[in-house]
């Protein structure tokens, strides 16, 4: 049973109450305490929080405050800059430069050094230049912003990780886009996957109530991510692909909801 746990942000809810909520499920996950914690935020784009175009950079700062509170004595907060913009124009501009003063190692994963990994399926490729420092990670959270736009999900667990292999020239819609990101899926799989569903200005996010999602299965996240944007999943063809491969649970009645299930009512 896959579990996908919700933390609604209601009107005065701080971030750093619903992450803590959002996270009692997964603290197992973090026992022993990791040495060192690597979180990545995506691609950035040069925009504001109140937009809804990135992850909220106060659940970034949320995020490292309760790793450093459980003991976590070193990390890493990585990102790049979305196609086309300067990564140093897109962290400040998305809020993230307020976070130096956390302490924490900033790297632009566009600029790391990479090295080739083998997919034990390659359904795009059999081989993929991923970045050495996120490969490297002893503990690895891929936080994400949901984002709706013409009835099509293009901000997810699953989808966060389509830049880690610089699959910019290829494009969304095309029938490779999803096996290659079912690929990188099989070659990163994070710890845990965290998804900022707070609504923005840009009106991407079409859900009722605001709140975030995690789940250690990017797939069974997603899954509930369509549920609560009120699309089909079927569509979603690299969630096929990965369930088919064992890579995640695409299957509803195999998905547990805990904390604010709320959230999913919709009306």
């Amino acid at each position: 049973m896959a579990i996908v746990s919700l933390a609604r942000l209601g009107e005065g809810t701080e971030y750093k109450t619903a992450l803590l909520k959002l996270l009692r499920p997964f603290t197992e996950m973090f026992e022993p305490v990791p040495s060192s914690l690597f979180i990545y935020v995506g691609a950035l784009y040069p925009a504001q929080a109140e937009l809804g175009v990135n992850p909220h950079p106060q659940l970034a700062a949320d995020l490292i405050e309760w790793a450093y509170e459980g003991g976590v004595t070193e990390i890493k907060l990585a990102a790049q800059a979305a196609p086309g913009f300067d990564f140093g124009q897109s962290w400040q501009l998305a809020g993230y430069g307020a976070l130096k003063s956390y302490g924490v190692d900033v790297l632009d994963l566009a600029a790391a050094p990479r090295l080739p990994r083998r997919s034990s399926l390659g359904l795009y490729s059999r081989e993929l230049l991923l970045p050495r420092p996120l490969l490297q990670a002893d503990c690895l959270i891929n936080m994400g912003k949901f984002r709706v736009a013409e009835g099509r999900i293009f901000g997810s667990a699953l989808g966060n990780l389509a830049e880690l292999a610089e699959l910019a020239e290829l494009p969304r819609e095309t029938e490779a886009f999803p096996r290659a990101l079912v690929d990188i899926y099989s070659m990163v799989t994070p710890d845990l996957h965290i998804i900022d569903a707070l609504s923005g200005k840009r009106g991407w996010q079409p859900q009722k109530q605001d709140g975030l999602l995690a789940a250690s299965d990017a797939v069974a996240l997603d899954m509930t991510l369509a549920a609560l944007a009120a699309l089909p999943a079927a569509p979603m063809e690299e969630l096929n692909l990965a369930a088919q491969y064992g890579l995640g649970c695409a299957n509803a009645a195999d998905i547990s909801l805990v904390g604010d299930v709320e959230m999913m009512i919709s009306g």
